[in-house]
């Protein structure tokens, strides 16, 4: 046997080929897409689908807190607001009690200059216009029911007085106590005296 042609055989036995083209070798297509087949993805690794699964599951729990966050901020401006209205609440009546009792101190001044017998008319009378305009830039204002009809929602009726004209029956002849508003609202009803017709039937207001 010649020496030479040993390694050569060897070769041609152990050497193998494998075709891996995308034709044949009659040159026909081997892709499945271009035969019409099927064409099938390649299965994701289970590590990239546990991320991904993991990835929509945060974003949903992000939206969850976005939206608790928004609740929460939209529950508080509510609470802020019944807060500072409460308090709004809580100062004005604080403001009316205090009013209230400065009336009492009113009356009184105006009692003092009403007497033509007090010595010192002028003090107290600079002192009753200090008040009222104390009064005034805190909203308050006092109100005349004389001549009016008597109103029992603003006034309160101490006592009748006959009138002899019958269009005089149920007005409000005189005022014993002044009657104050706080802006709007009653702050005092008034304490009047209130005339009464006995020449007429009509007896609403006395």
């Amino acid at each position: 046997m010649d020496r030479q042609s040993v390694p050569n055989q060897h070769h041609e036995n152990d050497l193998k080929i494998s075709d891996r083209r995308l034709f044949n070798r009659d040159g026909s297509s081997r892709d499945p897409a271009r035969l019409g087949q099927p064409v099938v993805e390649p299965a994701k690794p289970s590590l990239v689908t546990q991320l991904e699964e993991e990835l929509k599951h945060k974003d949903a729990l992000l939206l969850d807190a976005k939206q608790a966050y928004r609740d929460k901020l939209t529950e508080f401006d509510r609470f802020r607001s019944r807060i500072e209205r409460d308090a709004k609440q809580t100062a004005e009546r604080d403001l009316e009690r205090l009013l209230a009792d400065l009336l009492e101190i009113v009356d009184l001044v105006d009692a003092t200059v009403a007497n033509e017998s007090s010595l010192d008319r002028s003090s107290l009378a600079m002192i009753q216009n200090q008040l009222c305009r104390w009064l005034q830039k805190h909203d308050v204002l006092a109100f005349d029911p004389v001549g009016k009809p008597y109103d029992p929602t603003t006034a309160e009726a101490l006592d009748t007085v006959d009138v002899p004209d019958p269009a005089q029956h149920g007005l409000v002849a005189k005022v014993y106590k002044t009657g104050y508003l706080l802006k709007d609202r009653l702050l005092r009803a008034a304490v009047v005296q209130v005339g009464r017709s006995p020449n007429t039937s009509n007896t609403e207001g006395a």
